[in-house]
């Protein structure tokens, strides 16, 4: 029995409302047969697993992400034999915006916090990641780092390890520093939130000093000669506004 997923649409890609329609109601009906699939015929697994990944590293669409999801929380069981399937995923993490990164390891979550030697493959490719050439892929790699921080159950060497590699992610180009703005933003954990303010804080001030008129060095921020923005200045004050409020 060949297993065929027919999965509507790209991210991001224009849709007609008629069409739009259908393939919302095509993704719900799949996110509820198919888990039960994979939980009750075990000789489809390794072929569904092995479909899912290639979606999601070739054709980089939504559905498969979905599914991913709810096979790590619904049958986490019988997703980990299948574990090499999902280490071609970690590989893939440079290659895809902060945004599916977030998504991506959101997903694997469970299969994250149960297994520590898939959460070092995925922090050695993260840290890999942060020296590579392009600043895109760079910033994907800082987005896995907070992410993997932020939604997996972590040892606390885990947690100093991560805690240092966002430290050097901050050293980086603006857009690397962007995605670490928004990621650390999004935290909701409060242990890892109090490993990262004091970071959060010491790099806040390199640009804004409460005590020295005019307050914020706009010549660090921006370049007035090359129009290009040297540090994501709302994005920083933000993230910093919001740490210091939980704090």
């Amino acid at each position: 029995m060949k297993v065929c997923l027919r999965m509507p649409g790209k991210i991001g890609q224009p849709t007609g409302s008629s069409y739009a329609f259908v393939a919302h109601e095509a993704e719900a009906i799949a996110l509820l047969i198919l888990p039960k699939l994979y939980s009750t015929h075990a000789f489809l697994r390794e072929e569904m697993l092995s479909e899912i990944v290639s979606r999601i590293t070739s054709k980089q669409e939504e559905l498969p992400v979905m599914l991913l999801h709810a096979l790590c929380r619904r049958n986490l069981y019988a997703v980990l034999p299948e574990i090499n399937q999902l280490k071609k995923l970690l590989e893939s993490l440079p290659q895809l915006s902060p945004l599916q990164v977030i998504g991506l390891v959101d997903a694997l979550a469970p299969v994250l916090s149960a297994r520590q030697d898939f959460r070092d493959s995925a922090i050695l490719v993260a840290r890999k990641g942060l020296v590579l050439r392009e600043p895109t892929r760079r910033a994907a790699s800082a987005a896995a780092i907070v992410t993997i921080a932020s939604s997996c159950a972590l040892e606390e060497f885990e947690v100093e390890e991560l805690v240092r590699l966002v430290h050097r992610a901050l050293g980086q180009q603006a857009v690397v520093r962007l995605t670490c703005y928004y990621t650390v933003d999004l935290v909701q954990d409060r242990t890892f939130r109090s490993y990262i303010m004091p970071i959060v804080e010491t790099h806040f001030k390199r640009y804004v000093d409460p005590n020295l008129p005019p307050y914020v060095r706009l010549s660090k921020c921006f370049n007035a000669e090359t129009a290009e923005y040297l540090e994501p200045l709302p994005q920083l004050m933000s993230c910093y506004a919001r740490f210091a409020g939980v704090e």
